[in-house]
């Protein structure tokens, strides 16, 4: 059952059951269940103006979801071992997924093309984000188990600086709200 016009936060949650589930803030309700994935559900993420559902999972493939009646618009496939996180640019074009494959992968949220992958790791990518610096450039920070954060250019896709100085694998990396700091 789709939620109808709501007045209320939806919850998005992922299971290892290869499933996400939608539930209502309020009540608590339990609202649809989303099935589709085929192995365990790494990360959920709204679109920015919360119309879709981005999940990304150990089958190889990220999903986008419309939040309302639940059903995949698009299966984002290319990656060659299971997608570790994804997550909408901030204007909710772009989708851009990480993978225990080695690379980002940067995708047209509407047709579901890889538009660059992203390669310079020596381990696993296991999260990726967006940023628009000040200047107006788009950039992507991607956090590795090679123990470094590289930030790339989205116009020529190359990467501009690697970060080094962790002891372990980085599992997630953050820019500042203004774009101008990383945190990893």
């Amino acid at each position: 059952m789709a939620p109808a016009m709501q007045n209320f936060a939806l919850i998005a949650t992922a299971c290892d059951d290869c499933t996400v589930k939608l539930w209502n803030s309020e009540t608590g309700k339990r609202l649809m269940t989303l099935h589709g994935h085929d192995d365990n559900i790494a990360t959920v993420a709204f679109s920015p103006d919360g119309t879709e559902i981005l999940t990304s999972s150990c089958d190889g493939t990220a999903k986008m979801w419309d939040s309302t009646t639940g059903h995949c618009l698009v299966t984002f496939r290319g990656h060659g071992a299971g997608v570790r996180s994804a997550c909408f640019s901030p204007d909710g074009t772009w989708v851009l997924t990480a993978s225990y494959d080695l690379t980002a992968k940067v995708w047209d949220a509407i047709t579901g093309n890889c538009l660059a992958t992203l390669v310079g790791h020596e381990l696993a990518v296991n999260w990726a984000v967006f940023t628009s610096a000040t200047s107006g450039h788009v950039m992507v920070a991607t956090a590795s188990d090679d123990r470094t954060v590289k930030l790339w250019s989205m116009e020529s896709g190359e990467c501009l600086l690697t970060l080094t100085g962790h002891t372990d694998d980085i599992t997630m990396v953050a820019f500042s709200p203004d774009g101008m700091q990383v945190w990893c």
